[in-house]
């Protein structure tokens, strides 16, 4: 499905016009609107817009999670977390982060690490996370409709939803920006054998 990122470069006044503007596009999410630790900015939105909400690729710390999860109106029946294990200090603080998260009451498949490097891949599979997140440019998505052409219909809906937005907001999405996210269902373990020499027997790495 396609999302919307905001990449953390709205004001409070526009993350709320984009809200609106988006609900009625069936979006997996709206992603990081303002600021990532301004929290009160990161609730507000919410009360405008029913869909999911994502958050928390450039926190950095379970400390910085637990303040998300306590001010950041943040929903833990639709909203999804994206705590980045490389920008936070690797595999042992990402496991302080999920205790956080489920001591505030969160399920564990509400998180997706953040996609862009292999050791959000391995997390996700190593930990059972049925997901992660997959970043696409938009001139990737095109290479990628020639081979695959169910995807083509990702492309021309992310076009179609950029295209209302600068109707109705006045300006051109990207340039405040804004981006689009495919996000992939599940932890596709093949995919890091390609590219990882198999393991010996005992081996402690990870």
């Amino acid at each position: 499905m396609a999302a919307a990122d905001a990449n953390g470069r709205f004001d409070l006044t526009t993350a709320i016009t984009y809200a609106k503007m988006l609900r009625a596009y069936p979006l997996f999410w709206f992603e990081e609107p303002g600021d990532p630790l301004d929290y009160d900015l990161q609730s507000w939105p919410a009360k405008f817009y029913s869909g999911a909400m994502a958050t928390g690729e450039n926190l950095f710390s379970h400390q910085d999670a637990r303040n998300l999860l306590r001010y950041g109106g943040m929903r833990p029946d639709r909203d999804w977390l994206q705590f980045d294990c490389t920008l936070s200090y690797g595999l042992c603080e990402y496991q302080r982060t999920l205790k956080v998260v489920q001591d505030a009451g969160w399920s564990p498949r509400r998180l997706i690490p953040h996609g862009g490097h292999q050791m959000s891949l391995n997390i996700a599979a190593g930990r059972s996370r049925r997901q992660r997140e997959l970043s696409r440019s938009l001139p990737a998505l095109r290479r990628l409709s020639r081979r695959r052409p169910r995807r083509a219909r990702l492309h021309r809906d992310a076009g179609a939803i950029r295209h209302r937005l600068r109707r109705q907001v006045g300006s051109d999405p990207r340039r405040a920006g804004a981006g689009g996210v495919i996000t992939r269902s599940r932890a596709p373990s093949n995919e890091s054998s390609r590219h990882e020499k198999p393991e010996k027997p005992g081996s402690d790495s990870f």
